[in-house]
């Protein structure tokens, strides 16, 4: 997508505005600080994605939301398009391409943006310096699968693995931070055997006394046994009585209080009708305070609206004078300066008077009158006329659109029931939903046939069992493993045989002896790189056969495609193709079964639409019910109007017509008649009567200015008095007209309150016979008689729950018996005094035998330990034990410390040849802007972490990087990314805000001409800036800016 125009209607700072860019190359656009660069920017984001809620805000202290509007002129695969948003309230703005509306996800949208997100977008194609300095903006999903290459490929994820799992194993064997593991365990347990071992000696003296002790402690338990047996009988019995008492004296007292309480009914049917007529009684009393209040509202409104009675008694004597105001004028600067009258226009009013028509004549256009009083009636009548000619035309075109709308509603609607047969709209919709469910029914016994004819697979033909061998695949680095080995091997072999051959001929013995230990350690590298390749590279699977699960399988099998069959027998299966249904069945139906649920949701969901068309084609059937009353409204007022228009003409004496525009035209060639006539017979007057007729003009303003304005007040421009006058005559029309129709309003509401008044006194009467049927006198009895109803279902409940628990409670201890008189002469206080006396002298006996079974336990394992002591022997036996696990672990450590450095290196290797393609380009993009200072960038295998190769190839990380040198590598990263997106068809203009204003002044050119290299290759490229210094480098390039205004406002010193 290429944007080849922009277009600001209202956004931020800017309105109305166009700017071109180009297509191809780089676009500067220059402009001091706020002149509105980054505004721009954010609107082509908000074009293109959608405004954000910051962007419909004034920038001014009221806050207020403003409409955002404009369009993006783009061409796409060599079609032009226009885009266009404008703010939307709740929505991030209405789109439109050419046009015609669209969703943010319409396709031909996304296929302009390439199916880019938003947030790419932001982080990758439209950034600032801020964007540019942030490491976070590069660690979003899409950008993170380009930098840091996230699919390592089989070999990455192996060796990542590998190296997690040796890293896991070290410190399960020994963690020396915590100094834990499994080796620092068996170290201690070496210790404490050791220990163990000097502790224990051979006591044999003391096995009689031990015996005697042990009889005299078994005789104290037995006594102690004894009496704890007979203290909790005694304790049970007394806790029971104190359980029991309590609920037994609630349940007694509540039977007192019902016996209290008087019955009291009320029936509820009444009480109901009562809340019901009380609760529609507020509300219409509620909605007559309302309509007082805005009749008194409007009233008062009425009552603010100032008239001046005594300038509309004026009126015809106001207009009079006002109309000869330019006459005045004329005639009074004439008088001033001494030039004589105007000549005579007696052929320009004869040529008048033949275009009026042959019965006009001088005496008839004298007495016409055509003064602003009637001409303001007769436009009147014929706006009037036309406004009701106008709703009648806009009534009848709505009321045809409406019968077109229906006519297609209808047939829409017979079309579809027609395709439902005899069958009903709810009987076809549960037919499609038994269809859809059988359906899925048949794919998951597919699945489930498919699942045991592999499971019978397994089972071996024969009924011995067998064995399997599987080659096994094994990963790459496992083979360079063992080429490592071998190739070790046969070197140490080599040079071995070599050695002890050449000592053995020349008399050196220890260089036999060498050369041998050498051949024996290369054999023994081959030959455990063998036994590794035979042992990791089969597997032996061994399959027992087993007749009875074979056969239960094969029923199963067989069940399955019998109801396979039966669903298929169904017909379900429809299709279009030409196959024969045995082909069909034979073959995989899984794209058939697809296509008939798609079908069959799809004739679901288009059930619904049916009951949709009938409901709107019954509101568009009432709609046109009311819209032919509407009409005849509609044709009464326009005869009405049509009289009054036609009466209007007669009473000037014009030729009646029905088009207004005709008589306004007529109306006007008689006033220039007159005019002209006037002006013909002012000419033969001489200057006195000039000049009489001026100060009777003069004399008439100075007696109205007297009684409008006040005696004693002189006129000083008679001529802008009469102008006033006349503004203020206008306003007073609207004022008199809004007065009356607020004063009609009120007494429309007045009258609405009182009919409400009215049956808000027959509710009143329904609610005081409701009360007298139930036998009170107003609300509080009735809240009364039910709080006493309720106060009875509360003791009874409670009464209820009270003999539920004393049941629970006596069934808890059926051995025991408690009379009601134990319960009446029950004492809480002396009955807690016994309890606490029976458990402290229980846990005195506990505490007793406890130390007695401690004192036997001991004594019991001493003689125990004296009649079997092998205690020495097996302690040496563990002690071997551990030392041999002991020496087991170090091994493991030793093994596994070795193979995690032939990983490290071959993730080292991987690191320098295998990096991202985003990350290649990047170092090229990189050097070019630091002039070769910085010539690779690269990412460790399995991390988010960015490394830069300076030119003496020391590897430093990003963030050790000086700000500048930072920007440019994560400008770099951007123009690889917008790179390989292009190649894969994602072409979006390249937008930076001031991303160079921290390069010194030669990587400043050195990034200028990337950039026109990069356009070059056919990237769009808008470059924004306040630095002068950059316009001119571009412009030396033959890049012509484009200078932005200055939106600052100047401040006053």
């Amino acid at each position: 997508m290429r944007i080849h125009e922009l277009e600001v209607d209202q956004f931020g700072v800017w309105k109305e505005v166009t700017l071109p860019f180009h297509d191809r190359g780089v676009t500067v656009l220059y402009g001091p600080n706020e002149a509105g660069k980054s505004t721009l920017m954010r609107f082509i984001r908000g074009v293109l994605y959608g405004f954000q809620p910051s962007d419909e805000v004034d920038a001014s202290r009221r806050r207020e939301r403003v409409v955002c509007s404009g369009a993006l002129k783009v061409s796409h695969q060599g079609k032009s398009y226009r885009i266009r948003r404008v703010s939307e309230k709740g929505t991030r703005g209405a789109l439109e391409i050419n046009g015609q509306r669209r969703e943010q996800t319409d396709p031909l949208m996304q296929s302009l943006l390439g199916d880019a997100s938003e947030s790419l977008f932001k982080d990758v194609f439209a950034i600032g310096l801020n964007e540019l300095q942030q490491l976070a903006t590069l660690s979003g999903d899409e950008v993170a699968e380009q930098i840091y290459g996230l699919s390592l490929g089989r070999e990455g994820e192996q060796i990542v693995r590998a190296q997690n799992a040796f890293a896991k194993n070290e410190r399960f064997l020994i963690d020396p931070e915590s100094r834990k593991g499994e080796i620092h365990s068996l170290i201690q347990q070496l210790a404490e055997i050791d220990r163990e071992l000097e502790r224990v000696g051979q006591p044999a003296q003391r096995h009689t006394r031990l015996l005697d002790q042990t009889t005299k402690h078994d005789a104290t338990v037995s006594e102690l046994k004894k009496r704890q047996k007979n203290l909790q009988q005694d304790l049970r019995g007394y806790q029971f009585l104190n359980q029991a008492w309590e609920p037994w004296a609630k349940h007694r007292a509540i039977q007192l209080e019902l016996k209290q309480l008087p019955v009291t009914k009320v029936d509820a049917d009444i009480l109901n009708r009562y809340d019901e007529l009380e609760l529609e009684l507020s509300e219409v009393d509620a909605q007559r305070k309302q309509l007082i209040d805005e009749a008194k509202r409007l009233q008062k409104q009425a009552e603010e609206i100032k008239l001046r009675p005594e300038l509309e008694e004026e009126t015809c004597a106001i207009q009079n004078l006002h109309e000869q105001t330019r006459e005045m004028q004329l005639l009074e600067q004439q008088l001033q300066s001494g030039s004589p009258v105007a000549d005579p226009r007696e052929q320009e009013v004869q040529r008048l008077l033949g275009n009026l028509g042959g019965h006009w004549s001088l005496k008839r256009l004298e007495e016409t009158d055509l003064s602003p009083v009637k001409l303001h009636s007769l436009l009147e009548q014929g706006d009037r006329y036309r406004r009701a000619n106008r709703a009648r035309t806009k009534a009848a075109k709505k009321y045809k659109r409406m019968s077109a709308a229906l006519k297609l509603h209808e047939q829409a609607e017979n079309s579809q029931r027609r395709g439902l047969g005899t069958l009903s709209v709810e009987e076809t919709r549960q037919d499609l939903s038994d269809k859809i469910d059988q359906l899925e029914d048949l794919r998951g016994l597919r699945i489930r046939k498919e699942h045991i004819k592999k499971t019978l697979e397994l089972f071996p033909e024969t009924r011995e069992a067998e064995a399997e061998v599987v080659e096994q695949e094994l990963p790459p680095f496992f083979y360079n493993v063992l080429w490592f080995f071998a190739i070790s091997g046969a070197i140490l072999f080599l040079f071995g045989s070599y050695r002890a051959v050449s000592g053995l001929f020349s008399g050196g013995g220890y260089l036999a002896t060498l050369g041998a230990c050498y051949s024996l350690l290369g054999l023994g590298a081959l030959g455990t790189c063998w036994t590794m390749k035979q042992y990791f590279s089969q597997q032996k699977i061994q399959v027992a056969g087993n007749d009875v699960d074979r056969e239960k399988m094969s029923r199963e099998l067989s069940r399955v495609e019998s109801q396979i069959q039966k669903i298929r027998s169904r017909n379900l299966l429809r299709t279009q193709r030409t196959a024969p249904q045995t082909l069909i069945a034979e073959q995989d139906d899984s794209e058939l079964i697809d296509e008939a649920l798609a079908d069959l949701r799809k004739q679901l969901h288009s059930l619904q639409s049916v009951n949709d068309d009938s409901g709107r084609i019954d509101k568009l059937r009432r709609q046109m019910s009311r819209m032919r009353n509407s009409l005849q409204d509609y044709q009464k007022r326009v005869s009405q109007s049509r009289r009054e228009w036609t009466e209007s003409l007669r009473t000037l004496g014009l030729i009646e017509t029905l088009k207004v525009s005709e008589a306004v035209a007529q109306c006007q060639q008689i006033a220039d008649a007159k005019h002209v006539l006037h002006e013909w017979s002012r000419s033969h007057q001489s200057r006195e009567q000039q000049r009489k007729v001026l100060d009777t003009f003069l004399e008439k303003v100075q007696q109205l200015s007297n009684k409008l304005e006040g005696r004693g007040i002189a006129v000083r421009d008679p001529y802008q008095l009469l102008a006033e006058w006349h503004r203020e005559l206008q306003l007073l029309g609207e004022r008199r007209r809004e007065r009356q129709q607020l004063r009609s309003t009120a007494k429309e509401k007045r009258r609405d309150a009182a009919r409400i008044a009215d049956r808000v006194e027959r509710m009143r009467e329904q609610r005081s016979l409701l009360l007298s049927q139930m036998g009170v006198a107003d609300r509080g009895e009735i809240a009364a008689k039910l709080a006493a109803i309720d106060e009875r279902k509360t003791l009874e409940a409670k009464l209820r729950e009270a003999e539920k628990n004393l049941d629970k409670i006596t069934s808890q201890e059926p051995e025991l018996v408690i009379t009601e008189e134990m319960l009446i002469e029950y004492d809480e206080a002396s009955n807690k005094k016994i309890v606490s006396e029976i458990r402290d002298e229980l846990q005195e006996i506990d505490e007793a035998l406890q130390n007695e079974y401690q004192t036997l336990g001991k004594l019991k394992q001493e003689l125990h330990a004296i009649e079997e002591d092998r205690s020495v022997a097996s302690l040496r036996f563990d002690r071997e034990q551990v030392a041999d696990e002991l020496r087991k672990a170090s091994e493991s450590l030793f093994a596994n410390r070795v193979a995690d450095r032939v990983v490290e290196q071959l993730q080292s290797k991987i690191e320098q040849d295998r990096q991202p393609q985003t990350l290649q380009t990047a170092s090229e993009y990189l050097s070019q802007l630091t002039c070769d200072k910085y010539q690779k960038v690269w990412t460790p295998l399995g991390e988010k972490a960015l490394f830069v190769d300076d030119d003496v190839k020391q590897s430093l990380r990003v963030e050790q990087l000086s700000s500048g040198t930072r920007e440019q590598v994560f400008l770099s990263l951007r123009l690889a990314m917008i790179k390989d997106f292009a190649s894969r068809g994602v072409e979006l203009p390249l937008i930076l805000d001031d991303v160079t204003v921290n390069f010194d002044q030669i990587r400043t050119e050195a990034a200028v001409e990337t950039l026109l290299n990069v356009a070059d290759d056919g990237q769009q490229i808008m470059l924004f800036t306040c630095h002068l210094h950059l316009a001119h480098l571009f412009e030396n390039d033959g890049i012509e800016p484009v200078w932005l205004p200055n939106h600052r406002p100047e401040m006053t010193v």
